[in-house]
């Protein structure tokens, strides 16, 4: 499942899918913040199977609080959060066009979904470096809790690279 703008452009191209109807997302110009619930909706739906919401932090933290649906449902998952501290499909290009002093209502704080998502009762890891991202998964994947991993990314790389994969 992906939620967001970036960070789901970047999700869509390195996520592997084996068959159809394992992607959902909000499409072209949809509605942010139905990530959570869309991904557990896939859970609901496909109980077996393990489901992945990669979302950026500005959509996760519109219905973030679904989470505790799926900690009282008991309803295995692991989020992702891409973690820039803002609105960054909105951000990069005021910051291209305009410059910083005309960067305008796009900042939103580094918020620890972590550990928000431990206060209900479900798991949380913090990642602030590239290497501790891939064990973090891993771990998250094969197990049957509810985690979050909330990715800190660099806000400036996608200005830098030109492509969303280089800030992760």
């Amino acid at each position: 499942v992906g939620d967001g703008g970036d960070v789901v452009g970047c999700a869509a191209k390195i996520v592997g899918l084996q068959r159809p109807g394992q992607w959902l997302d909000p499409g072209p110009f949809g509605c942010l913040g139905v990530g959570p619930s869309f991904a557990i909706a896939a859970k609901l739906l496909r109980p077996a199977d393990r489901v992945l919401l990669i979302a950026g932090d500005g959509a996760f933290g519109l219905n973030g609080m679904e989470m505790e649906t799926a900690v009282r449902f008991k309803l295995p998952m692991t989020v992702v959060i891409g973690n820039d501290g803002g609105w960054g499909q909105i951000r990069n290009p005021q910051l291209s066009f305009f410059g910083a002093e005309r960067q305008v209502a796009t900042s939103l704080p580094y918020t620890r979904f972590d550990q928000m998502v431990e206060a209900l009762g479900g798991k949380g890891v913090h990642v602030t470096e590239p290497s501790a991202l891939r064990p973090a998964l891993e771990r998250a994947m094969g197990s049957e809790d509810i985690t979050c991993i909330n990715v800190v990314l660099d806000p400036g790389a996608y200005r830098r690279t030109g492509q969303v994969s280089m800030a992760i």
